[in-house]
């Protein structure tokens, strides 16, 4: 064990580079989301609930594979993508599903009022959400 744990020591660079990219992106995707999720509207709304019913239900591995060794054959183009690519992509994609319903959760503990009493003194949606 203490050999194999100097050989994957130099792939910890990787790991947390992975890691901080996929988690940039997830960020971004689950504020869409979310924001999706409390405006209600009714198609994005539809494929909103899709999206985390299936990235939250199904295993990360089974979305890597699928990630991987799926979308190629749907899609040729991506036969080009690498692995990191690939983990990046669903990673984000995963986490992204977790931390909509952080951000759907968090939007929604804002009461009406406080929201009205924002608008009154002149914040945007934006700030008043902030």
């Amino acid at each position: 064990m203490a050999e194999a744990f100097f050989d994957l020591l130099e792939y910890v660079p990787i790991t947390v580079a992975m890691s901080i990219v996929s988690m940039a992106f997830a960020v971004v995707i689950a504020v869409l989301i979310a924001l999706v999720q409390r405006n209600k509207t009714p198609g994005l709304l539809q494929l909103a609930t899709v999206y985390l019913s299936f990235f939250r239900g199904t295993p990360v591995l089974v979305q890597l594979f699928i990630i991987y060794f799926g979308l190629p054959q749907l899609f040729p183009e991506l036969n080009s993508m690498g692995a990191l690519t690939a983990v990046i992509m669903g990673l984000s994609l995963n986490t992204s599903a977790y931390l909509a319903e952080i951000f759907r959760a968090a939007l929604d503990s804002v009461e009406r009022g406080q929201l009205e009493a924002a608008y009154t003194v002149g914040m945007t949606s934006i700030q008043a959400l902030r």
